[in-house]
């Protein structure tokens, strides 16, 4: 079957292949504002099911989060990007975190390749939340369009294109990875791969500047990426360049080599500081790190939990995080398709195949090929089974990779120019690959299956192995993330199947085809309705304060610890002023230090010390971010500060029950005490009466808006049977209403609401009248809710205003209905109850009590 001409506008038809034939390569031309807005087309299809499979992500745009800890730092990472690209650009990398720590953006992914897709949304004003979530919704799209490009080029079949779309947008794996925005961001390493190929099909100028472009934005957008799609893409030139006859000139390879070599340049700047990291702090990954994050065969066939067609399955909670590759059934049914139905018609010289000639190797060198791969396979045994480490400079190098890559680089050296005579002397692995099924393309997409198999395995296998001798790799902590190279094969295969359905299908049934299949995948990928978390919609006065105030030196913010310092980084991107708190991929050791001795019992004087010499002058301290029993010691701590002068108290802010309490660290300068607040709050008090209060019985100061707490059920409990919500709330002119959500606004129940009195001692500037308890209990898990779901309380006092709290994280199970009834076999009342859910009216639950 002769293939389109992709440089003609009849390429854009569909190829009428049949006998299942592997559909041809070709490409969509038009006239340019024609093709831009289809291509703005199917970008806008791909981000509509984005908003669909992210369901209701989109209505809470400004405060959902998939959950309460990465999602703040790339927040703050893209709202660093945006701000220093225009207050600092020659310092981008130090951020102002884990003060003095420097090149401190290099701890994590800089993520610059999606914040300058944001930038225009940062213009507008809004929230760095509500910028990572656009960046969200647009990640999953760019992924599905980007597979789309690739998928449409090699099949010619804009069907196959959606299908390859869909699955690599919303794979599950990349639900597993919702709180990392740079993982689904993955839309530029298949039009890399499909630069490359319209690269090698009429070398250019404009498109080697492709193959570069989708180069640079791959490696600004995602280191991982950028390491294991280099890889992908070097070998993939391997294969195209052996695989075909043509021999490149070297003005046709410059065409490819100088714009790669440009924009490599431009990524230097933004590569360097992680090198400088590594050195200044010793930041690499040990080699046990790496083994926990590496992948077995098994973990390719167990889902996220959050997938709604595979997630359920018993084998999935014996997996470990971010190991969960399995790609779903109908993807790999489609690639059988491929492999088992396939066939191609016309010439050895189609697609990318011209008509290799003969190529051959003397007799010697085949023997002395034939003599070093049993060589390096002994030499690979040998290391296996050994201990030996060979070290290099300051580099120790597990030695058994290296031979088993010579051996594997050998062997299909040995086979591609001729096979053992024992499996018939004419033929080559060469001859094997032109004679096939498959055009080059296609085996270009089996090239990146078996490479991020091969890599997801980490350092259970050679591979990755090998690489992580190289110090750029050594900071891939999980080398499973490789799978995201098999996913773009897979989706090549899968949308080359899926176009041999169609064809054979005929023009019957093309259309039922063409209808079906896009949505029994989606059906399949679904992970909506996703409970997202909620997330606070603006920053506490506090920060507004600290962004507005000028402060010589760093701010200090307490609790230190992993959990409160994602929401530190969240809320710097409201004033951006050094802070030594930070959280990231890695950690500076004056800062693991400064933790170590902040989670000392009690809390030493020398703490404050600690925090001068790093640079701070504020101490922001969080009640609230505290237990009961984990305020004592800090409350002595503070006391003590402020009796031997290292700490001089400024002003409290209004935040959650106990508000934000702000310090100056000694030396006091004479400017931080022109910042002291001496005005009285509502209640009369001034803010150092409310301090005293504090520190001597933890008493709750005046606040302007409702508080609350809620005491059961607790955060991360596992339940079984009824749902107890209880707590009290209080606002200056009383409560109104409470209410109780389950998952993402699903259900809702009303609380009962009651007097109490005995909380007059914890909330002095509050009448008794104010002050309210709430109880809600739900007997069992309503239908719909899933066993771990999210309980959130919203207050709604008397003058409207309305509070709502963090969601706290349960594990409902439901208790079988005969166990309800057993267990309640003495309670007649209860009995009626349960039997009344079995559909009986409470007559007829009468009768069945009374035995009649």
């Amino acid at each position: 079957m002769p293939r389109p001409n992709p440089d003609q506008p009849s390429a854009r038809a569909e190829p009428s292949a049949t006998n299942g034939t592997v559909p041809a390569t070709g490409t969509n031309r038009s006239a340019g504002p024609r093709r831009f807005v289809e291509e703005l087309a199917w970008l806008l299809f791909f981000l509509i099911l984005s908003v669909a499979m992210t369901w209701p992500l989109i209505r809470s745009m400004g405060t959902a989060v998939s959950d309460q800890g990465d999602p703040f730092l790339n927040a703050w990472i893209l709202n660093w990007d945006y701000w220093a690209t225009f207050h600092q650009p020659s310092s981008l990398f130090q951020a102002n975190i884990f003060y003095p720590a420097r090149y401190t953006l290099a701890f994590s992914e800089n993520l610059y390749g999606i914040a300058l897709v944001l930038f225009p949304f940062f213009a507008t004003g809004l929230s760095a939340l509500t910028v990572y979530n656009i960046g969200i919704l647009l990640g999953f799209a760019f992924s599905g369009y980007g597979a789309f490009v690739l998928c449409r080029m090699i099949t010619a079949s804009r069907f196959a294109g959606v299908i390859g779309g869909i699955f690599y947008a919303f794979v599950p794996f990349r639900f597993d990875h919702l709180p990392h925005l740079q993982h689904i961001w993955g839309g530029w390493l298949p039009i890399l791969l499909a630069a490359l190929l319209y690269f090698w099909k009429n070398p250019g100028w404009t498109r080697g500047i492709f193959v570069a472009a989708a180069f640079l934005m791959n490696g600004l957008t995602n280191i991982h990426w950028l390491l294991f799609g280099s890889v992908a893409l070097g070998l993939s030139a391997i294969l195209l360049r052996v695989g075909t006859s043509t021999v490149r000139t070297a003005r046709q390879w410059l065409y490819l080599l100088a714009p790669l070599v440009c924009a490599a340049l431009v990524l230097l700047p933004f590569l360097i500081p992680y090198q400088r990291v590594s050195r200044i702090y010793g930041l690499e990954r040990d080699r046990a790190e790496t083994v926990a994050g590496s992948a077995t065969p098994r973990d390719w066939i167990i889902s996220t939990p959050l997938n709604r067609s595979y997630g359920e399955l018993a084998i999935v909670r014996s997996s470990s995080n971010e190991r969960r590759l399995f790609p779903g059934l109908i993807a790999l049914m489609l690639a059988g398709v491929v492999i088992f139905l396939a066939r191609r018609d016309g010439s050895p010289a189609e697609s990318l195949w011209p008509d290799v000639g003969e190529r051959s190797l003397s007799p010697a060198l085949i023997r002395w090929l034939d003599v070093l791969s049993v060589l390096s396979l002994v030499l690979t045994f040998i290391y296996t089974e050994s201990d030996t480490h060979w070290k290099f400079s300051k580099f120790v190098v597990d030695p058994y990779p290296i031979p088993a890559m010579i051996f594997v680089g050998l062997v299909l050296t040995r086979l591609w120019f001729r096979y053992p005579e024992a499996l018939g002397h004419e033929r080559s692995l060469r001859d094997l690959l032109r004679r096939s099924r498959f055009p080059l393309e296609i085996w270009t997409a089996f090239l990146w299956i078996l490479v991020g198999f091969l890599g997801s395995l980490g350092l259970n296998s050679f591979f990755h192995a090998f690489l992580f001798d190289f110090p750029q790799f050594r900071s891939i902590r999980i080398p499973a993330r490789w799978a995201m190279i098999t996913y773009v094969g897979l989706a090549v295969v899968a949308a080359a199947g899926a176009a041999v359905i169609r064809h054979r299908a005929g023009r019957r049934f093309s259309i039922a085809v063409t209808a079906l299949l896009p949505l029994l995948l989606l059906f399949e990928l679904r992970a909506a309705p996703i409970d997202w978390y909620y997330a606070e919609r603006e920053p506490p006065p506090a920060y507004r304060w600290l962004a507005s105030t000028d402060i010589h030196g760093a701010i200090a913010e307490m609790p230190f610890g992993l959990d409160p310092e994602y929401l530190y980084v969240l809320r710097a991107t409201a004033h951006h002023k050094p802070l030594l708190n930070g959280v990231s991929g890695f950690y500076p050791p004056a800062h693991d230090r400064l933790v170590d001795l902040a989670g000392k019992t009690p809390l030493p004087l020398s703490l404050y010390d600690k925090l001068r010499e790093s640079g701070a002058s504020i101490l922001v301290v969080h009640p609230d971010l505290l237990s009961e029993t984990d305020r004592v010691p800090m409350r002595s701590w503070l006391l003590e500060g402020i009796r031997s002068g290292a700490a001089v108290f400024l002003r409290r802010f209004d935040d959650g029950v106990r508000g934000d309490w702000v310090f100056a660290i000694r030396p006091i300068k004479p400017e931080v005490l022109a910042l002291r607040d001496e005005r009285s709050d509502a209640a009369g008090r001034t803010p150092r009466e409310n301090l005293e209060a504090f520190l001597s019985a933890d008493a709750i100061a005046w606040t302007s808006g409702p508080i609350a707490e809620t005491k059961s059920p607790a955060n991360g409990e596992n339940l079984e049977g009824a749902l107890v919500i209880a707590g009290w709330a209080a606002a200056d002119g009383g409560i109104e209403k409470v209410t109780v959500t389950l998952g993402n606004n699903r259900k809702h129940y009303e609380a009962d609401l009651a007097p109490r009195q005995d909380l007059a001692a914890l909330l002095p500037t509050f009448p008794s009248s104010d002050i309210t308890s709430f109880r809600k209990v739900i007997q069992s898990r309503p239908r719909g809710i899933p066993r771990d779901t999210k309980v959130t309380v919203e207050i709604i006092d008397r003058r409207g205003r309305h509070l709502r709290q963090d969601p706290l994280n349960i594990h409902w199970k439901r208790v079988p209905l005969y166990r309800e009834i057993s267990r309640e076999a003495w309670n007649p009342a209860a009995l009626q109850t349960l039997i009344g859910r079995l559909g009986k009216t409470p007559v007829e639950a009468d009768r069945i009590l009374n035995g009649s």
